[in-house]
């Protein structure tokens, strides 16, 4: 397992392609900031969340919405200093809708920022529109 910055990113995903929380968690410090950026009046999944134990309840949460079929990331680093890196991602991504059994295809970003062996924050920011658009449909086809 690579402990660099890059090396750590990528093997919280290849926790979270499976689904598997706690090892995705492995890889996060336990005062972790995740964010999830959505403008204000649109129906996603924006949120601010501070801790390891608030952020296994959020990705509970979103296994249990979604199915996750495909991910293909490109990693960026941005900027290093001593035990401290910035990375930024693409994302292009595949997901089913549990409750509708409704496909949503997409991209989202990703800021991480890793200091020493963990994440320590990480912004995401999605096509909010698109999400709202998908959302809004799938509530109407499963009422």
């Amino acid at each position: 397992m690579r402990c660099d910055a890059e090396g750590i990113v990528v093997g919280l995903y290849a926790a979270w392609r499976i689904q598997d929380v706690d090892s995705t968690l492995a890889y996060c410090h336990d005062t972790i900031r995740y964010t999830v950026h959505q403008p204000p009046g649109i129906t996603g999944i924006g949120a601010k969340i501070t801790g390891k134990l608030a952020l296994r309840s959020y990705l509970t949460a979103v296994c249990a919405a979604w199915e996750f079929q495909e991910f293909q990331s490109k990693l960026t680093p941005i900027a290093h200093a001593p035990n401290r890196a910035t990375i930024r991602e693409f994302v292009k991504f595949r997901v089913c809708h549990r409750r509708s059994g409704l496909l949503l295809e997409g991209h989202k970003r990703h800021v991480w920022r890793v200091d020493a062996s963990r994440v320590v924050s990480c912004d995401e920011y999605q096509d909010a529109p698109q999400l709202d658009a998908f959302l809004r449909m799938a509530k109407a086809t499963t009422v």
